[in-house]
């Protein structure tokens, strides 16, 4: 039931200390004096030094006051200590204590016999100085050849005098021949209250990899219920293992999971199968399947990847998941690919289908299956001042019923002569685009048109200038940039009605789309253009920290011929020019932060998207997000989200997203982290969307005892991707 590496860090810190070292010692007082404890090995002499030495007997010293002995590296102090020469035995008692470099433990009476490590040491405590960790036992006993045992040990990283978590052992086995240690009773306490419990366990001391319970996971959620998982590791191999993780949703059965992970020479994978039979809700089988492979081939360069993923049915991650990134997905990749990477060109060949998961009140357009695609793409310069470039795809769509289908061929050569040095750029590019579709299925205007080719000449100019000035303002030395640039695109008209749309979509329009020859993503549309975009930024530096204060840009696209591609069902824009788009984010203060975007139509006088933002941090910890998006006609959000102490130790966390044109809650997180000093426990609620009309309430509880492990359901990644700016409370109250 407890991780194994935890017993492996506590036995090889408090062993080596206890028994062997072979590094420095933490502390060498009058080191000129003792130069004989660097030998570090088991031939060096044994080194005294004490109040007063006596030696009333052949071979045999007795130590008494403030006593020290070192001897291969180790360390010993002491009220008494005996040396005896011809048995290599040493005997300490009365504040005995046993140093290394990052462990310190301490008895009340040592007796060992130096040659072959055997003899004991009466109530051991040790502190292990690498994670600031603490314990005690009743006796360690040194069995020689590197063999140990402890009896009645407890382990905490709590400060001394808090026992508030407590690692228990009956006994404790150590054998670092065979790198492997065993443990008998092992009780792990919280607040005195019993947590987990095994009668037995087996562990490597190495920190190597070996099979056993892992820590549970457990949580609930309104469809689910209480949901427990208790994984169970399989160490098959050094380069491959399998974890199986049992997982009780009491509302629904019994799920269970299969992990498995490989690394061979030139390939790795991962392969999760998960299985619920006869879910009690949903009255069927449920099942998932996700497999993962990568290879590489002898040929440098050269290497290929499959990425399969299927579930039973359409509501598979909205009914037994507990994570938005999970409950928001649509549409699953199963596909196979073959790269190879020459450097100056690149090709691939890729089949590819999909499993689309509906929701019936947001259907999801079904997308083309691609069995297969050949992509091709270089570029190269020709001479110091050209170069050329070329993209060519070969596609065959498949898998769409009622629909056209059929293959698509692309080529498209380039040529660039790029000038730039360091306050001016100038790019000029010339480029021929040529397609051919082959068809089935395609009906336009009630003809069948089977075959269509489209070529078609694309030129662009690209340029700007960059300048720079230094000023003081309030005392403080800044640096402002002013970048102007102009992206001039000619592409003529062709009548594109008769292509289907495949894989194509229209680009949200932006800074990035602005400067974009081509405002459709995919093949099947090209824009005729004659335009010119205009834009200008600037940037505000701080001199000294290089801190950016403000960044502000703004930007328009004039038409000088009117539009006239577009995808079916969206309207012609037949202004003369696009929206006006502005953009400002800076650190205004130490403390807070803004950022916003507006794009403005400028034709009709009426804002098409604005959003605002704003972060006030202070320190780590203390964090307050405000954002607001709207985008006229389908969405207007106020998002708020923070972390905030409440008391020193506990922290509240709230995150939610409110449609105020809806009048609804989207998604919205409420919790609190406390901190206990050797132990944090989080609780958090969250309200999760699973599609259109329902949501998934799910509780995660985690207990984190610090050095050990995290038992619960983890809340972290629900509260990082929720709060920007959200530190654990290790990390705030941890920093130096």
């Amino acid at each position: 039931m407890l991780r194994r590496p935890v017993l492996s860090l506590l036995a090889l810190s408090l062993l080596s200390a206890l028994a062997r070292a072979d590094g420095p010692p933490l502390w060498l007082r009058l080191d000129t004096h003792l130069l004989g404890s660097r030998l570090g090995n088991e031939g060096g002499a044994m080194f005294l030094r004490a109040d007063r030495l006596e030696s009333n007997e052949k071979d045999v010293v007795e130590a008494f006051g403030h006593v020290e002995a070192r001897h291969a590296g180790q360390n010993f102090f002491a009220d008494y200590a005996r040396y005896n020469r011809e048995l290599n035995q040493l005997v300490a008692q009365g504040g005995v204590r046993l140093e290394q470099a990052n462990v310190v433990v301490t008895g009340s009476f040592l007796k060992m016999q130096l040659d072959n490590r055997v003899g004991y040491l009466d109530h051991p405590v040790f502190y292990i100085l690498t994670n600031h960790s603490r314990g005690d036992a009743a006796k360690a006993d040194f069995l020689g050849q590197e063999r140990y045992r402890l009896d009645r040990v407890r382990y905490t990283t709590c400060p001394v005098g808090n026992d508030d978590w407590l690692l228990k052992a009956g006994t404790l086995n150590i054998n670092q021949q065979t790198q492997v240690g065993s443990a008998s009773n092992v009780l792990l306490t919280f607040k005195s209250v019993p947590l987990l419990y095994t009668p037995w366990l087996d562990f490597p001391i190495s920190g190597q990899r070996k099979s056993g319970f892992l820590a549970p996971v457990f949580g609930t959620t309104s469809k689910g219920g209480i949901d427990v998982t208790i994984p169970y590791y399989l160490n098959l191999a050094p380069n491959y293992d399998l974890t199986l993780y049992p997982r009780i949703i009491t509302k629904r059965g019994m799920q269970m999971g299969f992990d498995g992970r490989y690394l061979f020479p030139g390939m790795s994978g991962e392969d999760v199968i998960e299985y619920l039979p006869d879910d009690r809700v949903a009255g069927r089988d449920r099942w998932g399947l996700f497999l993962s492979h990568n290879q590489s081939f002898g040929v440098p360069g050269l290497s290929a990847s499959v990425n399969y993923q299927r579930v039973s049915d359409n509501n598979y991650f909205r009914d037994l998941s507990n994570q938005v990134v999970n409950t928001s997905t649509t549409i699953l990749p199963q596909q196979g690919s073959v790269t190879y990477d020459a450097g100056w060109w690149q090709a691939s060949l890729l089949a590819q289908q999909f499993q689309t998961l509906q929701d019936p009140n947001a259907p999801v357009t079904v997308p083309y299956n691609r069995m297969p695609e050949l992509d091709l793409s270089a570029a190269k310069y020709l001479t110091p001042w050209m170069v050329g470039s070329l993209d060519g795809q070969f596609v065959k769509f498949a898998g769409v019923t009622s629909a056209p289908t059929g293959t698509r061929f692309v080529l498209y050569p380039r040529i660039a002569l790029p000038y730039e040095n360091s306050y001016f750029h100038f790019t000029p590019k010339f480029g021929v685009n040529y397609a051919r579709y082959d068809l089935t299925n395609n009906v336009v205007n009630g003809q069948t048109v089977d075959q269509i080719t489209r070529t078609l000449p694309m030129a662009s100019v690209d340029t700007g200038l960059a300048f720079e000035r230094e000023f003081n303002f309030r005392g403080k030395a800044y640096s402002q940039t002013l970048e102007p640039r102009l992206f001039y695109v000619y592409i003529p008209y062709r009548n594109q009605n008769a292509i289907p749309v495949f894989d194509t979509g229209q680009l949200d329009f932006n800074f990035a789309q602005m400067f974009q020859e081509n405002q459709f993503v995919g093949w099947d549309r090209i824009n005729n253009a004659n335009q010119l975009t205009v834009a200008a930024s600037s940037r505000f530096i701080e001199r000294n920290t290089g801190l950016e204060r403000l960044n502000v840009a703004v930007g328009q696209r004039f038409y000088f011929t009117p539009q006239r591609v577009t995808l079916p069902g969206v309207p012609l824009s037949t202004q003369p020019s696009s929206d006006f788009l502005a953009v400002a984010s800076g650190q205004v203060t130490r403390t807070i932060r803004l950022g916003g975007g507006w794009e403005y139509n400028v034709h009709t006088n009426s804002t098409v998207k604005s959003s605002i933002s704003f972060s006030y941090q202070p320190y780590l910890g203390q964090v307050v997000n405000l954002g607001y998006n709207y985008i006229a006609g389908s969405i207007e959000q106020i998002d708020f989200s923070t972390q905030w102490p409440l008391t020193q130790r506990l922290y509240g966390l709230a995150r939610m997203n409110f449609s105020t044109r809806d009048r609804r809650l989207l998604d919205a997180l409420a919790g609190v982290e406390y901190n206990g000093g050797c132990w944090v426990l989080r609780a958090v609620v969250q309200r999760i969307p699973v599609s259109q009309t329902a949501v998934n309430n799910a509780f995660f509880i985690q207990l984190e005892l610090n050095g050990l492990f995290r038992l619960g359901s983890d809340p972290l990644s629900a509260l990082q991707q929720s709060i920007q700016g959200y530190a654990s409370t290790n990390q705030i109250l941890n920093r130096p």
